[in-house]
């Protein structure tokens, strides 16, 4: 299955429909969004300069490919969207499925499955959707500072693919996207016409993630970072890997501490990445190259760490698999509290301190802990994979707020003083490093914080505790680095002694019920929705059918009426694909109770007859119309076009064409054309019933099918 980008037309659609329709957006319920930063707090911070409404946001990964990913993401909660990493090769065979987060996490995918060209258009377009988003109200109770948000470019993995026009031409498009947004609203239709006046900023991005993964070379990184800074001229972020703790100390954590001793390690993969001194090394000279361009340098904590494949979810081909989730932010909490450690405070040029951001194993439980290590942003990717989905996001900034209520902090920067009462000492550390005075140092350390809130609200501090408005300004942002520094270590200690992370407490698996799924009628616990990363599994409501249909069979002789199939459909709740959104990851197996894989058993829909025939081994269909459906029938393939009233419809396939009556009580032939000479073909009536019923479920709701209808 490979991803098909949905027009914005349709989109807009859904924005303006489903709401009123189903109190959702996007499947989202309404009432599971983000309400906004309760009063008398501000959960902002300055990423590379810019502000953002919060810290967390999607990681690069499945939430951050298609424009309703981001959507849904912004509607959580969510203000710095790490986009999925970009690369040269961008027509990879990746196996399927891909996601295993029955209990912690794993995946053998980790690069964009869209075409450059196809990306080059989707992140403009999740901009315009945000944009009608907020002018049409949603989420209700944001407005204001909690609407700023920012995308977050992730690039990979080595200079050639950088360099090339595609990869750089694409960054370029996305630091002046003016053409591309023109583009999208020219093609918008009459009946979306308002929409034409909606306003995105035309650089979309100016930070890059560069994503290193395993095996790239110390001196390729840094290459591939300084002709970002040098050349692109973005800000840039370096992710790192788990690899560099050392194959002993990764081993014994995962081994020792946590008991994932199922976990095995290739020592190559160790031996090929970046070492620590080379690290070290890199990141001093690179904030001075960033420094000198007026540009902000920061580092990652972390890829997702190679492990080998010890189970049978991936397909067997697959040797080595990718961990995340539970014992991978045990392994970056540890790693970040040792960077900071050693990366000091000012770099030997004076350049300002090393920026961090923050992705493994992030949950609603530990997002305050990494929040109060002064990390921006904080990205979450295997927690949304789970039940609840983009919903489990709001939680996150509600625990977050409890936290800060709890240290009197009503900002983020304060938060970070506060958290873990290194206050004091963090000055101290400042006052060393600028060369303080001893009476200065001591105004830092008695500064009454918590008074004031916002951006300003430290140096305000700093100002009434004696320092003046210049020294404040300078020293703010060291102090508070300082204590994140400091509250690092005590977050990586958290880590490690906290049971929750540890195999005993995550080796249960979704709970199965011994059934199998079927085409319509399942238990409807519908938890197969959410935890898709990219909405391709929905609800629709149908009219219950009990019904008999007969099979005609054709021949030269004439046709022939054979046994009826029982259609038998008692529940007006069903569940289908949307298969263009539909990546086969396996995570909706993974979680649904009966056996089978909703995205394997359930209808599937196609947006449109091009991705139809593209997908040429699997069953499914397309609306050709208010009143047509067409598609593939156990590999045939097949048009339907209904009267009104739906009592009548005409079948077409390679062979036939058909006149059909659908009275409540059964199913008639009234008449046919064999077109194409055969021995014997075969049509049931029983697939014109469910089909009449899957067109008219579809139309019932708001879903990503309905949304192509105009009316």
């Amino acid at each position: 299955m490979e991803l098909v980008p949905q027009p914005l037309a349709h989109l807009l659609r859904r924005v303006e429909r489903e709401p009123e329709a189903a109190s959702a957006l996007f499947d989202l319920p309404l009432d599971k969004m983000w309400s906004g930063t309760p009063d008398g707090f501000d959960l902002s911070r300055a990423f590379h300069g810019e502000r953002s409404a919060t810290v967390v946001g999607p990681a690069a990964g499945p939430h951050t490919q298609l424009a309703q990913n981001i959507a849904l993401s912004y509607l959580s909660g969510s203000r710095i969207m790490e986009l999925k990493t970009v690369q040269i090769l961008d027509e990879l065979a990746i196996p399927r499925p891909c996601i295993d987060v029955e209990n912690i996490g794993f995946n053998v995918e980790w690069s964009q499955e869209l075409k450059i060209e196809q990306s080059t258009i989707e992140y403009p377009k999740s901009a315009l959707l945000i944009a009608a988003l907020v002018a049409n109200g949603f989420p209700a109770g944001v407005d204001g500072g909690d609407q700023d948000y920012l995308l977050d470019l992730s690039l990979g993995y080595d200079l050639k693919g950088i360099q090339d026009p595609r990869v750089t031409g694409f960054v370029r498009d996305m630091m002046d996207a003016s053409s591309v947004v023109d583009r999208l609203l020219d093609q918008l239709p009459p009946d979306l016409a308002k929409y034409k006046s909606l306003s995105v900023p035309s650089r979309l991005i100016s930070c890059i993630t560069l994503s290193t993964f395993h095996g790239c070379p110390a001196d390729e990184i840094e290459l591939i970072a300084r002709y970002l800074l040098e050349e692109i001229g973005v800000h840039v972020v370096v992710k790192l890997n788990p690899t560099l703790l050392g194959i002993e100390r990764v081993r014994h954590i995962l081994h020792d501490e946590l008991g994932y001793t199922e976990l095995t390690l290739d020592p190559e993969n160790f031996d090929h990445d970046l070492k620590w001194d080379q690290a070290l090394a890199m990141i001093g000279r690179l904030r001075g190259v960033a420094h000198a361009r007026g540009l902000a340098f920061g580092v990652k904590l972390t890829n997702t760490l190679v492990v080998n494949n010890h189970k049978s979810f991936f397909p067997a081909s697959e040797k080595q698999m990718y961990l995340s989730g539970q014992p991978l932010h045990v392994l970056s909490t540890s790693l970040l509290a040792e960077l900071r450690r050693a990366i000091p405070l000012i770099g030997e040029g004076g350049e300002p301190p090393v920026e961090y951001s923050f992705s493994a194993g992030i949950d609603q439980h530990n997002f305050p802990l990494a929040a109060a290590a002064d990390l921006c942003p904080v990205t979450t990717c295997t927690d949304l994979l789970r039940p609840g989905g983009y919903a489990r996001l709001p939680k996150y900034l509600s625990n977050l707020s409890k936290e800060m209520t709890k240290v009197s902090a009503r900002d983020m920067r304060t938060y970070v003083l506060a958290a873990f009462g290194h206050a004091a000492a963090a000055a101290e550390a400042v006052g060393d490093a600028l060369g303080l005075a001893p009476d200065v140092v001591s105004k830092i350390a008695a500064a009454r914080l918590g008074e004031g809130s916002g951006e300003g609200s430290v140096e305000g501090a700093l100002v009434a505790a004696g320092l003046d408005a210049a020294e404040a300004a300078r020293v703010a942002p060291l102090w508070v680095h300082e204590a994140g520094t400091m509250n690092a270590a005590n977050v990586a200690k958290a880590a490690l002694e906290d049971p929750r992370y540890r195999k005993a407490k995550n080796s249960k698996s979704p709970k199965k019920i011994g059934s199998e799924l079927e085409l319509f009628d399942c238990i409807n616990c519908d938890k197969c929705v959410p935890v898709c990363p990219n909405n391709a599994n929905f609800a629709y409501e149908v009219a219950p059918v009990q019904l008999d249909a007969p099979t005609w069979v054709f021949s030269a002789s004439g046709v022939e009426e054979r046994d009826s199939i029982r259609v038998d459909v008692e529940k007006e709740h069903q569940l289908a694909t949307f298969v263009d959104f539909c990546n086969g990851c396996g995570n909706c197996d993974v979680f649904c109770p009966e056996d089978g894989g909703p995205y394997v058993v359930k209808p599937h829909w196609f947006g449109s007859r091009a991705s139809c025939e593209a997908e040429a081994n699997l069953d499914g269909f397309y609306l050709d119309g208010p009143n047509r459906i067409a598609g593939r029938l156990h590999g045939r393939h097949v048009a339907i076009e209904f009267d009104a009233s739906r009592s009548s419809a005409r079948y077409e396939d390679e062979a036939v064409t058909l006149e059909v009556s659908l009275a409540t009580d059964r199913v008639e032939l009234v008449r046919h054309v064999v077109r194409s000479a055969t021995d014997t073909h075969e049509v049931r009536g029983a697939y014109i019933v469910i089909l009449r019923t899957l067109l008219d479920g579809v139309q019932k709701t708001v879903n990503p099918v309905s949304a192509a209808l105009s009316s």
